[in-house]
């Protein structure tokens, strides 16, 4: 291993004297009008092919590790998908759904994604389901926990609380599950990829990669730990969360003189809308005032 400072001035002369008992072949491809100085370790077998309009050297000649920060959090060096996968599944809870869930959470995507969507996962893993026989309740739910597995929920009430509102109360229990999975497995995966990695100190501070993905990660976490409590508080509190859980039905609408159909949906998904706002509205007396009050505006 050989410590090179490089400083080349390219005007087209090369003279290569080689004291070798050894067949050299020499390939040389110049880039002129670069000045060079580099710091690399070199491994050398005398054959060299340079590539000089590139920082590296390419050819069994000189061997250069370059440290890459987006091909080690992309997966582009690791089999990152593979195991993620497996230590997502392993981190659920024993449940069928929770498990195929994670299993699949990634399929249809990229080996080195970087968390643009999920619609190929969605998409690639009914395919898989729906081929597996899987029965349509269990596929249904599977489906579900893959296509929000993303989606971002910030700790607070109403944010909460309309999350629930869109994918239902028992596929937002799967969720925070299958997040809580999701993060522990990166966690883990990262910490993996920490251990076998063989690049300097110098090098890993200065692709951030311990500060990017440890803040990340415990951030993710908090986060979570946060949006649990807040959902725990709703249930507590007996908050409106679906519109069964409303005060008011399509029936009391119909006595009140609105139109059965599209009409008495409208009304309801507006008064649904206060009181996640604010709950205190959920009274079935108030509910009625307010839907006059809508059906006159």
């Amino acid at each position: 291993n050989h410590n090179h400072n490089h400083n080349h001035n390219h005007n087209h002369n090369h003279n290569h004297n080689h004291n070798h008992d050894h067949d050299h072949d020499h390939t040389h491809n110049y880039n002129h009008n670069h000045n060079y100085d580099h710091t690399h370790t070199h491994t050398h077998t005398h054959t060299h092919n340079y590539d000089s309009a590139d920082s590296s050297h390419a050819g069994s000649g000189h061997s250069h590790a370059r440290f890459d920060h987006n091909s080690i959090v992309c997966g582009r060096s690791w089999n990152n998908k593979g195991e993620h996968i497996l230590r997502s599944v392993s981190a659920v809870e024993a449940d069928m759904c929770l498990r195929w869930a994670m299993l699949l959470h990634d399929t249809g995507m990229p080996a080195d994604d970087e968390g643009s969507g999920t619609a190929g996962a969605v998409e690639t893993a009914d395919t898989i389901l729906s081929r597996l026989r899987f029965d349509n309740k269990s596929r249904g739910r599977i489906l579900e926990i893959i296509r929000y597995l993303g989606m971002r929920i910030e700790p607070e009430r109403n944010a909460v609380a309309r999350a629930v509102l869109k994918v239902g109360r028992d596929v937002f229990e799967d969720l925070l599950k299958a997040k809580r999975a999701h993060i522990t497995a990166t966690r883990a995966h990262i910490a993996a990829k920490r251990a076998h990695i063989t690049a300097s100190k110098e090098h890993i501070a200065a692709s951030g990669y311990h500060k990017a993905d440890g803040r990340n990660t415990t951030e993710d976490l908090h986060q979570l730990e946060m949006t649990e409590a807040v959902f725990r508080s709703l249930i507590e509190s007996g908050d409106c969360l679906s519109l069964k859980e409303l005060d008011i039905n399509g029936d009391d609408l119909k006595r009140l003189g609105f139109v059965e159909g599209s009409e008495i949906g409208e009304v309801l998904g507006h008064l649904l809308d206060r009181v996640i706002d604010e709950p205190e509205l959920n009274n079935k007396e108030l509910l009625k005032k307010m839907a006059l009050e809508y059906l006159d505006n």
